[in-house]
């Protein structure tokens, strides 16, 4: 017998609008919570262990990455697993960047997930097999020890290091202890497909013997997988210089989101390893995990969550656990608008429970994708009851049945939870944009929930982000890379958390640079992500041990490596300490630049006390031209002839070039134009003499330097290097035409037009410099930070008036920066920067150390 409480159904239909209110979240609340969640996310990084926890990656990949991997992706709901190509700028049979092949995907059982987790790691192993030998039946691929792995998962994860995963407590439905090493499970669920026979067992069938004597995985990145949808899209997109890639976002079963933030703003215990092992990292990929308790308040204090929200919070498996994630993540939503249809039908409606389908009275019996696909799909409403009445069926005893009406319910309660989702997903993006000084929040003033006037806390008024300002080509767009099965395949979702980003930022107020916030489907991220951090990692690891360069201009004799700065004495002399550091970054040979007559002497000292690496020049630099004029006539050129002549007779010789000679216009109080003219010519009968190659200068000056130079140039085979070039395109051309070949440093990209010339600089006229202490290359420079993304690392450095000994000293220039000035010329001319560093090494080689 029905319960008395149990209303008869209402005569006059109750207004469902009324009903949903509580659903309801206005754009002021919106703003007010996206500025508390800021603040919220500010303190959890500073302070939580269990939120915003840091990954050991300090760089998004650059788009030239290539190479083969193979991809795992353990989600929610399925498994995929696929070898991924990274194509870099090349096109390959209409594939842009990354290309899938042998792809395979497998549905996760619910009682793979709540069985004992050996199952579970089995089964994936067993499915990677399956990937790993269709591969291996291929004749045409090669035979393989082992393969390399990326794993992406959609499971909370610390880690150390890059190839290693540690599971922290989760609601994501795996009966998984927390504390579990991720990655030895996976190897171990893999292990049995690389057993071969042995002599005392009998010869395996050539069915089982393909699936069990495979190569072994070699696991060499792990992540979240709402980090590898963010790689995914900062390798895919195109490189334009006003987008910029700021946080990967999953909204499907669950919801994460991932951003690159400034390790000074994360508490020191969870940045430890980064910084013990990229000690000049500034920033550094956090994982939020901002679903769970700890992260919820604003909802609570703002009164978002209502009476629906908090009974399917009590009556989750782990209550309290996830509030944000049990409002918008698909796992949950199904479930939400179930219990609301069942009250409304039930309570307010007066429909009895015993005539209701028992999917509106049973948990979890509508699931989003049920919603997704049929609720909320663009059927008219007598279609949509004719669907209902197959799918959600009444008991077969009771008169109640879907009608047009009430399917356009449970269509407006669907579209009601979804579109408070949407608006809950874009005030957790903008705040985490203004947490991270990505965008700015402007000051307001709100009502809370019980209507009295508050003012919001004021938002730090910095706002600098990763990116850099000036940006050349527009408003800036900073693109949020999404996937997930909701966002990307729910009715209009993602289109309305983009609205609602939109309305939340233009109620904050203009941005700095004229910032707006993008939403980029990264299709497929969650696989495709999981081997780019492996390959831009190793590009610059395998460069540690691959490349070699020449540095073919450091200033030895400057102030500044003497320790002294405007004049007064700082630190001791660290010469030594510099070319070590330059060693420890591939630094094989190394000139030192004379500038005066008494430099070449000390630079002697210098070559002397490191004869393998070092070699000088001889010659007096265009600053200098008018003190070879002030002794007696030619008392100090013929001194200069005396030392070159004595240094030649050595075996080996200290001397590698003639130089550093030319002009310079650009500096007339220090030599006018007749006096460098004339020392030019002087020397350069000087460079006849001795048969070197020149070491040349030219600043502002290239039309009277190419007539003065091109009549010696027939006597002078060796040819000559015009170092640290920052003229035009057209200058170089005709330097080149010439013979002579063109080094470049910083100094040589700081304008558009520098960039094009160096970009056009024949590789076999190449050649690299620092010209250390100065000309060091502007990481934060827009035109070619983009470049630098990949770049090694640099050792710690101080100020000057705080020096320690073996660090670098802030704003002085070294030769461990020489690869950086490979990587932009390599993204100027879009080649690898292996073969610039090649290029420009043999013809250093070539000229100066034959």
């Amino acid at each position: 017998m029905a319960s008395s409480t149990v209303q008869q159904p209402a005569t006059v239909k109750p207004n469902l609008n009324e009903f949903l209110q509580p659903l309801q979240v206005g754009i002021e609340t919106l703003s007010d919570l996206s500025c508390r969640l800021s603040t919220s996310y500010t303190k959890l990084a500073l302070e939580s262990t269990e939120h915003f926890i840091p990954t050991p990656i300090t760089r998004l990949p650059t788009g030239h990455e290539t190479g083969r991997y193979l991809g795992v992706y353990v989600g929610l709901s399925y498994l995929r697993v696929a070898f991924i190509d990274l194509l870099g700028d090349k096109q390959v049979e209409g594939h842009a960047r990354v290309r899938r092949t042998l792809e395979k995907a497998w549905p996760i059982e619910d009682h793979l997930r709540k069985d004992h987790s050996l199952d579970l790691f089995t089964w994936i192993g067993d499915c990677i097999a399956e990937v790993v030998a269709d591969r291996l039946a291929n004749p045409n691929e090669e035979s393989l020890d082992q393969i390399t792995t990326g794993i992406s998962l959609c499971l909370p994860i610390k880690q150390n290091t890059l190839d290693e995963a540690i599971l922290m407590p989760t609601g994501k439905g795996f009966s998984l202890s927390s504390d579990l090493n991720l990655r030895q499970a996976l190897l171990n669920g893999y292990e049995r497909h690389t057993y071969t026979s042995h002599g005392d067992v009998e010869p395996m069938p050539a069915k089982r013997r393909r699936l069990f004597s495979l190569p072994k995985l070699k696991i060499a990145v792990m992540i979240n997988d709402t980090t590898a949808t963010l790689a995914s899209l900062a390798y895919s997109i195109p490189s334009l210089p006003n987008t910029r890639v700021v946080m990967g976002l999953i909204v499907g079963a669950g919801c994460n989101a991932t951003a690159p933030m400034k390790i000074s703003d994360l508490h020191e215990s969870k940045t430890q390893n980064i910084r013990e092992k990229y000690p000049d990292a500034k920033e550094t990929l956090i994982s939020t995990e901002w679903t769970l308790s700890t992260a919820a308040a604003p909802f609570d204090e703002l009164r978002i969550r209502n009476k629906w929200d908090h009974e399917l919070d009590q009556h989750s498996k782990r209550p309290g656990f996830q509030p944000l994630e049990y409002m918008v993540g698909g796992g949950y939503t199904g479930e939400l608008v179930r219990i609301i249809c069942y009250d409304y039908f039930h309570r307010v409606l007066g429909i009895q429970r015993s005539m209701l389908p028992v999917t509106l009275i049973e948990p979890y019996s509508i699931s989003t994708e049920f919603l997704s696909l049929v609720v909320a799909s663009s059927l008219p409403d007598e279609s949509l009851a004719d669907k209902l009445s197959q799918k959600l069926q009444p008991p077969p005893e009771s008169d109640w049945s879907w009608t047009p009406e009430y399917a356009r319910d449970i269509r407006a309660i669907a579209l009601a939870v979804h579109d408070r989702a949407a608006s809950l997903v874009a005030a957790a993006v903008v705040g985490l944009l203004d947490c991270i000084k990505e965008v700015k929040l402007c000051k307001d003033v709100s009502k809370d929930a019980s209507g009295v006037q508050k003012k919001m806390e004021t938002k730090d008024a910095e706002q600098t982000g990763s990116g850099s300002p000036g940006w050349n080509s527009g408003p800036e767009e900073l693109a949020v890379a999404f996937s997930g099965g909701v966002i990307q395949h729910y009715p209009h979702y993602k289109e309305n958390v983009q609205r609602y980003i939109d309305r939340l930022i233009l109620r904050a107020g203009p941005q700095a640079g004229g910032k707006s916030v993008f939403l980029r489907e990264a299709s497929d991220g969650g696989i495709i992500g999981t081997g780019i951090f492996f390959r831009c990692s190793s590009t610059y690891q395998s460069r540690k041990t691959t490349m070699k360069f020449f540095y073919v201009a450091v200033t030895f004799t400057a102030d500044q490596f003497q320790g002294i700065y405007r004049g007064k004495q700082y630190h001791e002399a660290d010469f030594g300490e510099v070319l070590k550091r330059a060693k420890e970054y591939n630094c094989e040979k190394l000139m030192l630049t004379t500038m005066t007559l008494q430099g070449a002497k000390q630079n002697l000292q210098a070559v002397r006390a490191f004869p393998t690496m070092c070699k000088m020049t001889l010659g007096v630099h265009p600053y200098h031209a008018a003190e070879i004029y002030e002794q007696p006539e030619s008392q100090y050129l013929n001194e200069l002839k005396q030392l070159g002549e004595s240094l030649l007779a050595e075996s080996p010789s200290p001397l590698a070039a003639f130089g550093e000679i030319g002009l310079d216009y650009e500096y007339l109080n220090r030599a006018d134009k007749e006096t460098q003219q004339r020392a030019f010519r002087e020397q350069l009968e000087l460079a006849i003499h001795f048969q070197l190659p020149l070491f040349l200068h030219v600043r502002e000056s290239a039309d009277d330097f190419i007539t003065i130079i091109r009549p010696y140039l027939g006597r002078l085979p060796k040819g000559g290097l015009v170092h640290s070039f920052a003229g035009t395109k057209e200058e170089m051309l005709q330097l080149v035409e010439l013979g002579l070949e063109i080094s470049v440093n910083g100094v040589s990209f700081r304008t558009d037009e520098q960039l094009d010339m160096v970009k056009h600089i024949p590789l076999d006229r190449l050649q690299l410099e620092t010209d250390a202490p100065w000309c060091e290359v502007l990481g934060n420079d827009p035109k070619i930070a983009g470049y630098l993304e990949s770049a090694r690392p640099l050792p710690a450095s101080r100020k000057h008036n705080k020096f320690i000994l073996g660090q670098m000293v802030k704003t002085r220039n070294e030769s461990c920066t020489m690869e950086r000035v490979g990587l932009v010329v390599a993204g100027l001319k879009g080649i690898a920067i292996e073969e610039v560093v090649d290029a420009a090494w043999d013809n250093s080689c070539r000229m100066f150390w034959v």
